[in-house]
């Protein structure tokens, strides 16, 4: 399993993976985008943004988006999926543990998942060893849907 470093000319694409990917959460709630482009722009273009698509087998399966801090190496997963046909073969692991090693710098990583994602919550907490820091309502700073506004916050102390 690799990382493949890409750039603002394939943002796009990598947004519409994660809509598409991200979609799959509430398929049963709602039609409407659960993460909107802007949004996920926003990640994109950060200044801190390091964006990859992960590859097994010279087959992209997914991607991240890293806000990596030199200085205080507090990093951010922000965005992060496997397409649906790798879901439960452990990649979403495998791929973590990469980018634990190829940022090994990090003292803290942290990130975010709405409430309701006991499929990520289960993954970040049973599986990568986050800790459940707190849980938001973020109804001002992602969307206004009623059954998005809740988030639970992880972090992960490095050794």
């Amino acid at each position: 399993m690799k990382l493949i470093r890409i750039y603002e000319d394939k943002f796009d694409d990598f947004a519409n993976e994660v809509q598409k990917t991200f979609q799959l959460a509430v398929k049963n709630e709602t039609n409407e985008n659960v993460i909107s482009k802007d949004e996920i722009f926003s990640s994109l273009n950060h200044k801190n943004a390091r964006v990859f698509y992960i590859y097994q087998n010279d087959i992209k399966i997914g991607g991240v988006c890293l806000l990596i801090d030199d200085k205080n190496q507090i990093n951010s997963l922000d965005l992060f999926y496997i397409f649906e046909k790798y879901h439960g073969k452990g990649y979403g692991f495998r791929a973590w543990e990469i980018i634990e090693k190829t940022f090994y710098k990090t003292r803290v990583w942290t990130t975010a998942t709405p409430y309701f994602e006991i499929r990520n919550i289960y993954f970040y907490v049973n599986k990568c060893g986050f800790k459940i820091v707190k849980l938001t309502n973020t109804s001002n700073k992602f969307h206004n849907k009623k059954h998005l506004e809740w988030f639970f916050e992880f972090e992960k102390v490095m050794k």
